[in-house]
């Protein structure tokens, strides 16, 4: 191959040799690397006594092992790196860093697959839109109220904008319990539980106000829809929260969806949403729908738990009722977007069965990987060819589009 002529996008090519400056830059950075290391070994001694337990590597093995990566070239910046390894929870015996994908090695291959879906990305993205393309696929979802007004007086205009009825009426006439819910938030940001008390005052997400008052909390208009009421095993998890289940699902080449991770999340304390970012609490499931034995928060600092800080819920062998239905139901949820690789499904189990909550193309794979397994097997067999497929231009013909 001559000398300066890029290799084409997506091609796995043998490269030629770095230029001698650019093999230098590389000796400085893992220099570099290994020194702030060193520098580091205090928060990295913090991080180790904060999450020990009976199964912790020797500490000189885990400072080893992040010397090994830096060696290695394994992950940059290295302030990322010694969060990545406590995260993917590395400090304990019999964890293997090589079942685990970091973040920007992920993101090269996602990114692709990502423009390739194109609107459908978007159209998952927004709740509101989501919704009504699962409604026409048939699948179980929220019931769907309206849009909720603040700012002045809290109203409900109603599915179509055929009448608005106040908040207060809405409650307790139409619906005692609703969630509130903006189009495209993430991460459970403003979204409220609202309960009625009385004329004049509501439980918004637990805590008592008048209606008034929580009207001057919201600025845009909000979904409505109405509060589900989950299956009596899953709420016996944290009652306080609908614990909802994150399973992300794949296409394969052949064109087929396939179920690949998943965790069992809850709330902590008072608090009524069960996202991580919002000091939630996750599990891991098992492929036979039981869940793992640790649950995890987002802080690395923190340790696993065996049972719920709240409830005392032990995890290990607990099973998730429905789970065949649940994995049916986002297989079946993903056949309706062609162009997308992969999704996380958020879905609540109640005693009738799975409910689609909502879906999200960026589902947070280093949170899953913290929570549930590592991903490179699932890399390497489905998004990494995937992604090539794209870059390729061979999509159409390696996914099987209908």
């Amino acid at each position: 191959m001559e000398k300066n002529v890029p290799l084409p996008l997506g091609v796995d090519a043998p490269l030629p040799e770095p230029a001698l400056s650019e093999r230098l830059w590389m000796v400085r950075k893992t220099i570099s690397g290994h020194l702030k290391l060193k520098r580091g070994r205090e928060k990295i001694r913090e991080l180790y006594e904060a999450t020990r337990r009976e199964d912790s590597k020797p500490f000189t093995q885990v400072v080893r092992e992040l010397h090994q990566w830096v060696s290695t070239g394994k992950a940059f910046p290295v302030r990322m790196l010694i969060n990545y390894y406590f995260q993917f929870r590395l400090q304990y015996e019999g964890a293997d860093s090589s079942g685990y994908v970091f973040e920007s090695e992920w993101l090269k291959y996602a990114h692709p697959l990502l423009q390739y879906a194109g609107n459908e990305c978007a159209v998952l993205n927004n709740k509101d839109s989501a919704w009504h393309v699962f409604v026409r696929q048939g699948l179980p979802v929220p019931r769907r109220f309206g849009v909720f007004f603040g700012g002045g007086t809290p109203l409900i205009q109603t599915a179509g904008g055929a009448s608005v009825i106040p908040l207060n009426r809405f409650l307790r006439h139409c619906c005692p319990c609703i969630f509130i819910k903006p189009a495209d938030g993430m991460k459970g940001k403003d979204s409220f539980l609202v309960e009625w008390v009385d004329q004049e005052r509501c439980r918004v997400s637990g805590h008592i106000m008048r209606f008034t008052e929580f009207s001057r909390l919201v600025t845009l208009p909000l979904l409505v829809e109405e509060a589900v009421r989950q299956h009596p095993d899953v709420a016996a998890l944290h009652p306080e929260s609908l614990n909802t289940l994150r399973l992300v699902t794949m296409r394969g080449l052949d064109g087929r969806s396939r179920y690949v991770a998943g965790m069992q999340r809850t709330g902590t304390g008072e608090m009524f949403l069960d996202n991580l970012s919002q000091g939630g609490l996750a599990v891991g499931i098992e492929p036979t729908g039981v869940l793992r034995k640790w649950g995890y928060t987002e802080d690395p600092r923190k340790k696993g738990v065996s049972a719920h800080p709240d409830t005392g819920i032990v995890f290990e062998g607990r099973r998730i009722p429905f789970w065949k239905e649940c994995v049916d139901l986002v297989c079946r949820a993903h056949e309706g977007f062609p162009c997308t690789h992969s999704v996380g499904w958020d879905v609540a189990v109640t005693s009738a069965g799975p409910v689609l909550i909502e879906a999200n193309c960026s589902y947070g794979m280093l949170e899953i990987q913290l929570i549930d397994h590592g991903l490179r097997e699932v890399f390497e067999t489905m998004l990494r060819p995937a992604a090539l497929a794209v870059m390729e231009g061979n999509a159409a013909n390696k996914w099987s589009f209908n």
